[in-house]
């Protein structure tokens, strides 16, 4: 992975751990996830094989690396730290996949999983249902970038979505933008377009529930959270929307052959859920 960074190798402890309330401040609290998936699997008249690359006039072919992203974010519960995201991300990134935080600076600062999570296994506690995982996070040296976390208490656990009046605002790496030079998460706006309901899993055949936005989601924005902030501002008039809320995570796009997409969000309960399963643990 070519990314201009410092990498931590020793353990990391986040000293003081700020509690988000805006877009500026939930900007170091998302984490982008990337891991090295080995040699790209193909399947040509049914035989399955490695896609490798050999450029005009050399003998020396290279293989076309799969590389798996996602998004995360940190969570604080019980006075512990825990990295939230989709469990279909979780499941498709290795063990020793990365994680990219904020630095102080603005800099990326990146660390290995096992690292993060203080030990030689990366041990992600999923809801069962849901599309959420959780890593609960040991860390032990000092760690100086400035951390700022999800508050437990901040994740909504309304039985009912988020008011189609609403706007929210959604923070991650699509297509890995925003994690080369100055790191800074994207941020996308979007509308509620329904209430909860139940629909099959893109990734197993598990019925769970969910709500859509009225805009598609973009490769990379899974797990990503989606947030109620206070106020937007449209025009330069600010809109009240109540208290800082994350209200889901994106778990991808519903679409058809229509060309009509719709994201998915996982209600934001089903992450308390399983971060309260985590801490028990």
């Amino acid at each position: 992975m070519q990314m201009a960074s410092r990498t931590l190798i020793a353990l990391l402890v986040f000293p003081v751990v700020a509690i988000a309330q805006t877009a500026g401040d939930v900007l170091p609290a998302v984490v982008f996830l990337q891991g090295d998936m080995g040699v790209q699997q193909i399947e040509i008249g049914g035989k399955r094989g490695e896609a490798w690359f050999k450029e005009a006039g050399s003998n020396s072919p290279r293989p076309i690396k799969a590389i798996a992203r996602g998004t995360g974010f940190i969570v604080m519960a019980g006075g512990r730290l825990f990295l939230v995201t989709a469990e279909h991300v979780a499941a498709s990134i290795p063990f020793d996949a990365t994680a990219t935080l904020r630095g102080s600076g603005g800099e990326p600062v990146v660390f290995a999983l096992p690292a993060l999570s203080g030990g030689n296994a990366v041990a992600w506690i999923t809801h069962g249902e849901a599309d959420v995982a959780v890593l609960p996070l040991s860390p032990s040296n000092t760690f100086q970038a400035a951390i700022k976390a999800v508050n437990l208490e901040q994740l909504s656990t309304e039985e009912t979505a988020p008011s189609l009046d609403s706007i929210l605002t959604t923070v991650g790496f699509p297509l890995a933008l925003g994690v080369q030079g100055r790191f800074s998460p994207i941020v996308k706006t979007s509308r509620p377009a329904g209430g909860f309901f139940r629909h099959a899993r893109f990734d197993k055949p598990t019925e769970a529930t969910f709500f859509i936005l009225d805009d598609p989601s973009v490769a990379g924005f899974s797990g990503a959270p989606v947030f109620r902030l206070p106020v937007i501002r449209m025009g330069g008039v600010g809109m009240g929307q109540g208290a800082f809320q994350c209200v889901g995570l994106v778990h991808g796009t519903f679409s058809d052959d229509t060309g009509g997409k719709f994201a998915a969000v996982v209600p934001a309960k089903f992450i308390a859920e399983t971060v309260r399963k985590a801490v028990t643990r």
